[in-house]
């Protein structure tokens, strides 16, 4: 097993190098005026919609936090893929990636180094817009706690969009094509696996339509279930959130109130419950298996950029 070296030379060369340059301040200020314009907006119209006589609306901060953690999640798929997409294909462009691999750093650690750097710049974005988010404490509506755990499962999305994004560095010989690769994988995770279960289930409700006289009737074929598809969305980002607020906040639409993934899934799904277990404790199997498949592509991105490997396959293929 590798020995990993937790003091980084990487990592340290890595923040030295963003925290000199000035495109993070420059994104910094451009989040928080665009959150700036959400929040001003948000309270003057909850100024206007209250008399001088009536209190704040529990519905309105709520509604405000829910647009910010939106925000920040499109903010994250934005910015995680040319923070990451670069790491490796950047040292290969400009000719420094050899001479890294000759150092006494393992592979491992060079990739390590590289992901939590952008961890760390993703993490200073986010923890910019708190004295911003900060304005729903003024009026009581969502608790530390709560901020606490939206920007945790935020910060988990990043980890697990972010590995993505090194691996594609990895094997890919340049920064642009990297970068739209982990585009296209931030696209798969999110859209594509909402494409798949919509498919999937249109699909099993049509043969189950067609095949209507043999299964109630005759009763010679079973009906297909589409709650399987439904899983899938265990690795989506996006749906994790969407439970996490659901779950937190809910939304509100009035005479009915969301609930998180449990209240999708008990609406659309033929025979799920919401005390099924997999649905009860979506957020904490969902992050289990994004962290899991983080894991795994950080692994193989260390396996590939370990030279010796290539030895040992060239060697063998003679």
């Amino acid at each position: 097993m590798q020995r990993i070296n937790f003091k980084n030379a990487v990592l340290y060369k890595d923040m030295m190098v963003r925290a000199k340059r000035s495109n993070m301040s420059i994104l910094m200020f451009i989040l928080n005026l665009l959150l700036s314009i959400v929040a001003v907006i948000i309270v003057l119209s909850l100024n206007l919609s209250l008399s001088s006589f009536q209190s704040p609306s529990g519905a309105i901060l709520p509604w405000f936090f829910i647009s910010v953690i939106i925000f920040e999640s499109a903010m994250i798929c934005l910015v995680v893929p040319p923070a990451s997409a670069g790491s490796i294909s950047g040292e290969r462009e400009h000719q420094t990636l050899d001479v890294l691999l000759t150092t006494n750093m393992t592979p491992l650690e060079i990739i390590l180094g590289k992901y939590f750097s952008c961890l760390i710049y993703i993490g200073l974005l986010l923890l910019s817009t708190l004295p911003m988010v900060s304005i729903v404490f003024i009026y009581g509506s969502i608790s530390f706690i709560q901020i606490l755990a939206l920007y945790g499962t935020l910060a988990i999305v990043a980890m697990y969009l972010a590995s993505f994004g090194i691996y594609f560095s990895t094997i890919c010989k340049k920064s642009s094509t990297a970068t739209i690769l982990s585009y296209l994988a931030i696209w798969v995770l999110i859209f594509g696996t909402i494409s798949i279960t919509a498919i999937g289930s249109v699909i099993v409700m049509i043969r189950n339509d067609a095949m209507n006289y043999e299964i109630y009737t005759l009763h010679t074929a079973r009906a297909w279930s589409r709650d399987p598809f439904f899983f899938l969305l265990y690795l989506n980002p996006a749906a994790t959130v969407v439970d996490v607020v659901g779950r937190l906040i809910g939304f509100d639409f009035g005479s009915d109130v969301f609930g998180g993934m449990d209240y999708i899934l008990y609406n659309l799904g033929d025979n799920i419950q919401k005390t099924n277990f997999f649905i009860k404790f979506w957020t904490p199997i969902s992050i289990i298996l994004q962290l899991a498949v983080t894991f795994s592509v950080l692994t193989a991105a260390a396996k590939i950029l370990d030279p010796t490997t290539h030895k040992k396959a060239k060697s063998s293929g003679r």
